[in-house]
């Protein structure tokens, strides 16, 4: 995953095929580039959002290639963002 304000990114994903739930823990790492560009409240909550829609984009991508139901996965996934500051 590349984005400009992440340095590093680190995604768990717990999936019960069975029950076709789990949960996805995404933690990251972003520069926020000194204090005359100092990321506000606003743009974490824009990030984090992009972080879980990428995420998701690839857990969805992995699950389908291995052939697995995803239909009604995403009310059945919990994700969780927790980003640190460089």
């Amino acid at each position: 995953m590349s984005h400009s304000k992440i340095e590093w990114v680190n995604v768990l994903v717990f999936f019960d095929e069975e029950e076709l739930e789990g949960s996805i823990k995404i933690f990251a790492e972003y520069v926020d580039g000194g204090l005359p560009n100092h990321i506000t409240s606003e743009d974490i909550q824009r990030l984090e959002l992009e972080l879980m829609q990428l995420e998701l984009y690839e857990v969805w991508d992995v699950l389908t290639t291995l052939g697995v139901n995803i239909d009604d996965l995403e009310s059945k996934l919990d994700v969780e963002v927790e980003l640190d500051r460089a």
